[in-house]
């Protein structure tokens, strides 16, 4: 197609694929072919009553790539393309929200726009020398949505509070849910968000593995949940549920109390923001309805306990 495109021509790409590698290769063979994306749109392309669609975290959308013959190119350095990147996705993100993208879909719509950016150098390298790859930009990509979602959903201030694993769940479920994950596409969410998928698949963690898929736990399937000092919210929240569920308002306002999470608001927006993305009948929405439903009692016990944590096991399920 680059051979045979006038020099004023263009080339138009209707793509859609839940394997990052896929991506990757098309995106790789654009810049090696000297095809530059100029802009971008979502497509929403598939019927939501699929089976797929039932069972796994899959596209609703395709994304069309409309590409010209490169012009002239210059290297870019890291930092200055980062900058570039957010805000250009930023604003085009804005533009997507109308039609209503959500989850996996919100994600791959990122790809066009951080590929735009991406185009317009021959090489982008960090001030090392190292030069970034198209693996990078993907991460970026999916740090830069995610920031730009969870801001949206849960404000500056409570996107400050939220710590690494925290932010990693509240972003799960925007974008898929209570669905699988292709391990390939989990991975990538991984490297996003600074966190170790395997540590949070062992015994009491937060997510499981099942052949070639993750799953993330909600709190009535985690067990052995341990509380210790300086905790990811996401285990306050879970254990608290369970303590809520199970009608253990001591121990419950005890924990709230230790880990200062009664009277932390960004504890308690992301308990109310998951809530309100899974549908009715949900389990783990029911338990976040449950707790958050009583906030005010519990926050005002939570700061009269006297119990501190002294040992990183004090809350264990």
């Amino acid at each position: 197609m680059a051979r045979v495109v006038k020099a004023d021509g263009i080339v138009t790409i209707v793509f859609a694929h839940t394997d990052v590698a896929a991506w990757e290769q098309l995106l790789r063979a654009l810049r090696t072919a000297g095809l530059v994306v100029s802009t971008s749109w979502p497509m929403r392309s598939e019927r939501e009553a699929r089976s797929t669609a039932q069972i796994s975290a899959v596209l609703g959308s395709s994304v069309v790539l409309v590409c010209r013959p490169q012009a002239g190119q210059e290297e870019g350095f890291y930092d200055d393309v980062v900058r570039t990147l957010e805000h250009r996705i930023a604003e085009r993100l804005d533009a997507f929200e109308s039609m209503g993208l959500v989850g996996a879909d919100y994600f791959v719509s990122a790809i066009g726009p951080a590929f735009e950016v991406f185009a317009r150098y021959q090489r982008v390298t960090r001030l090392s020398g190292e030069e970034v790859d198209v693996a990078d930009l993907m991460v970026l990509a999916r740090q830069t949505v995610a920031q730009h979602a969870m801001r949206r959903l849960l404000g500056s201030d409570t996107l400050a509070a939220l710590d690494a694993e925290s932010l990693f769940y509240v972003t799960w479920r925007w974008a898929y849910l209570t669905a699988p994950v292709a391990a390939d596409e989990a991975y990538k969410l991984e490297r996003a968000f600074d966190v170790d998928l395997g540590q949070l698949s062992r015994p009491g963690g937060l997510a499981v593995r099942s052949g070639a898929a993750f799953s993330l736990l909600g709190p009535h399937e985690r067990k052995g949940i341990r509380i210790g000092m300086s905790p990811p919210l996401v285990d306050v929240l879970h254990r608290a549920c369970q303590l809520w569920d199970a009608g253990r308002r001591k121990e419950l306002e005890e924990l709230l109390g230790a880990t200062g999470t009664g009277v932390e608001p960004g504890f308690w927006a992301m308990a109310r923001a998951v809530a309100e993305l899974l549908g009715d009948g949900n389990r783990e929405r029911t338990m976040l309805l449950g707790l958050t439903g009583n906030r005010d009692a519990l926050s005002e016990a939570a700061a009269r306990s006297p119990v501190t944590i002294e040992t990183p096991t004090l809350f264990e399920s």
